[in-house]
């Protein structure tokens, strides 16, 4: 996102808070935006949101950028906390947000995948963290009521789908790594999981991953993009 900005930004200076758990991911983001700042400043801050917008009480900033954050998240008690750090009139933009929908292609056992991917929504669904809830898997559309309801007012909404195919034979950038890391998502987040057959998650896993070594596996998800201002 940090990229984007700078690439896109018609703003000639700004400083840029970057907050983020891991430090790995904040390490790789400092290499790649370092060199490419211009007049812009960045913050790399590894620690969990919360905790940052607890340290710094009292501040506030013109922009917020929650990417792919808010489905997972318990909307009702964190957009009032996010919100809260804005100035009057000031913006947020919230991209990423899961919205009920995976399909992966070609079809394997579409039956079953029915199954799994409803104890998948269900494993979002009942997901606790630190045993409070932690997001949905209809974040996307309950975004739309949940920011008018903690004061936010939407500017703009709509679809930030992916769709991840292979052109002409091959991923042509880095694809193939990110499909892995969903299915291994998948896998961990149904290993155990009630109503869900072991034996036929790991026989779909290793089907899918064949595919994706063959170049062959394709993946759809839908998710909302909204953007909007705090009124002031």
């Amino acid at each position: 996102m940090g990229l984007r900005f700078l690439e896109s930004s018609s703003l000639p200076a700004a400083h840029y808070f970057i907050v983020e758990a891991s430090a790995a991911s904040l390490a790789a983001a400092r290499q790649e935006l370092t060199p490419r700042a211009r007049d812009w400043t960045f913050d790399f801050v590894a620690t969990d949101i919360f905790d940052f917008l607890t340290q710094r009480s009292g501040e506030t900033w013109d922009v917020l950028i929650g990417h792919a954050l808010l489905d997972l998240l318990d909307l009702p008690t964190a957009l009032p906390r996010l919100l809260a750090c804005l100035r009057p009139a000031g913006l947020f933009y919230f991209p990423i947000n899961y919205d009920g929908l995976s399909v992966f292609a070609p079809e394997v056992d579409a039956g079953f995948e029915r199954e799994l991917f409803a104890a998948y929504h269900r494993s979002m669904d009942q997901r606790l963290v630190q045993g409070r809830p932690s997001g949905d898997s209809l974040t996307g559309r309950h975004l739309l009521l949940a920011l008018p309801a903690a004061g936010g007012q939407i500017l703009a909404a709509g679809a930030s789908d992916w769709m991840v195919f292979p052109q002409a034979g091959v991923y042509p950038a880095d694809e193939a790594y990110f499909l892995a890391c969903i299915l291994q998502m998948i896998q961990a987040a149904l290993r155990g999981f009630p109503g869900i057959d072991q034996v036929q998650l790991e026989r779909w896993l290793e089907r899918r991953r064949t595919q994706l070594a063959r170049t062959e596996l394709i993946f759809i998800a839908h998710q909302l993009d909204v953007c909007g201002m705090l009124p002031g």
